[in-house]
């Protein structure tokens, strides 16, 4: 369901996203498990999903996460947030300095 675009945009209207962004931000394993962050990289690819899984500052918590970690899909989904949600592009320079380092 998350690869069709159709139906990416129902799940704006589900508990889902917040769901989703919990479970990433609290699993306790370094790296997020392969199904759960694959469903967060294609819902991302909707704006209305991107700019829910980074409202509210979670945004800043899904970065510190992915450079904590070094979870390469979770930069995977950040990007897609960057890409997909001309609203985060503000918030994104905040981290320009840290993304040239990793780089």
């Amino acid at each position: 369901m998350s690869l069709e675009d159709k139906s990416k945009a129902t799940f704006t209207y589900t508990d889902c996203i917040p769901l989703v962004y919990q479970l990433i931000i609290h699993c306790p394993e370094p790296i997020i498990g392969k199904e759960l962050i694959a469903l967060a990289v294609n819902l991302t690819t909707n704006q209305r999903n991107a700019d829910m899984l980074a409202g509210d500052g979670q945004l800043d918590e899904l970065i510190a996460r992915a450079k904590k970690y070094g979870d390469t899909l979770l930069f995977k989904c950040i990007r897609n947030i960057a890409q997909f949600n001309p609203n985060c592009q503000e918030s994104f320079q905040n981290y320009l300095g840290d993304f040239a380092v990793m780089v």
